[in-house]
């Protein structure tokens, strides 16, 4: 359970940076989801 917590932490933290949430790449627009974000 602790895992999963900070890999979700990590997503949220790569989101809110404007990046993918593996944060290898930047969003096209980094204020809101995309289609991809939401599917994982």
């Amino acid at each position: 359970m602790e895992k999963a917590f900070n890999d979700y932490t990590k997503a949220y933290d790569n989101l809110m940076a404007g990046k993918t949430i593996d944060g290898k790449g930047s969003r096209a627009n980094g204020k809101e989801l995309e289609n991809n974000d939401i599917a994982h």
